[in-house]
């Protein structure tokens, strides 16, 4: 696997970006940040099959991912042979069995324990899809694969992203993954987590380890491998060509869903939809002032700072869903 050069002849991560075009049939931009902003807040959410949120097509679109997310580049590529065609499809379900088997187990004997953080990695998965679709940024950590024991959750940063700049300049995009009730508890949330990775330099230099020695870069190869991994050396003149942005996904349970409209065959078939969206965008500006708020008194700095807000009619029902697809069965 190489990498894509743009029509500058710079060098980009396309050839190592998973394109989302399933995840963005399923969720809607209902305020979209602009390049001046700071800090930058989306406001995101599920789009509707008439009347009714895509709740369950949303979980299968980002199910589907799950070889993606968890697993490196280097070892997916081993199922296909040297024209791109797949080998033989128990190899696939050996991945997919592995990136399963990573995850943490939901436990429906007491689902009210699994309301918490602790059944949260769909959020991340999540956040895989977003960084993708939405900032065109390429997973190159797949920190699923360093977990040793599936039943604790990833250790340090939810996920890492890049995408090289027309300057030649790396934009990395750490991510954070908040599941929550409220809108505002994960805005909290995330800037709280955002100020401390700013000011730990320790941790940031242990997530470069993890990018030049166990990460997606692997599966470059030769001086092209080598040149990428050098913008992750501290110590090297590539590495003051970085950008460092620390982007928060936070996936929030939205009361909005509770008004709905009559269903009536003279109306467009998209105005619960438009219905829906057009009271979200109403929210923006209070939700925006909440994420500069906490960043502000959380000490982080407001323009290495991004969030995407995702509106769902239940962040329970999404675990729940998310477990049924994990189970092969509903669960119950």
């Amino acid at each position: 696997m190489k990498l894509a050069e743009d029509s500058n002849n710079n060098i980009t991560l396309a050839k190592l970006l998973i394109t989302q075009s399933d995840f963005n049939n399923q969720v809607g931009l209902a305020v979209e940040s602009n390049a001046s902003d700071s800090p930058k807040v989306d406001l995101l959410y599920l789009k509707f099959k008439e009347d009714r949120p895509s709740e369950n097509e949303l979980v299968e679109v980002i199910f589907h991912q799950l070889i993606n997310y968890s697993l490196p580049a280097k070892k997916r590529a081993k199922i296909y042979d040297l024209n791109g065609n797949i080998l033989d499809t128990s190899q696939h379900m050996k991945l997919f069995s592995e990136a399963r088997r990573s995850f943490i187990a939901y436990n429906a004997s007491n689902p009210s324990l699994q309301t918490e953080n602790r059944y949260s990695e769909v959020g991340e998965l999540i956040s895989f899809c977003v960084a993708s679709q939405y900032l065109s940024a390429a997973q190159i950590a797949a920190k699923m694969a360093l977990k040793t024991n599936s039943e604790m959750p990833v250790f340090g940063l939810d996920g890492i992203h890049a995408r090289f700049e027309s300057d030649s300049t790396l934009t990395v995009f750490y991510l954070e993954s908040k599941m929550t009730g409220e809108a505002i508890s994960g805005a909290k949330q995330y800037a709280d987590s955002a100020a401390k990775f700013e000011e730990d330099r320790k941790h940031k230099l242990n997530e470069y380890r993890i990018v030049r020695d166990l990460s997606n870069l692997d599966s470059l190869e030769g001086d092209e491998r080598d040149l990428v991994i050098n913008y992750f050396d501290p110590y090297s003149i590539q590495n003051e060509k970085i950008r460092e942005r620390f982007v928060g996904v936070i996936v929030y349970s939205e009361k909005l869903y509770e008004e709905k409209l009559d269903v009536d065959d003279e109306q467009p078939l998209d105005i619960h939809e438009k219905h829906f969206s057009g009271n979200y965008a109403k929210q923006y500006d209070d939700m925006k002032g909440n994420v500069r708020k906490y960043l502000e008194k959380s000490g982080a700095t407001i323009g290495k700072s991004r969030v995407f807000y995702i509106a769902v009619p239940s962040t329970k029902t999404i675990k729940e869903l998310f477990a049924g697809e994990m189970s092969g069965e509903h669960v119950r």
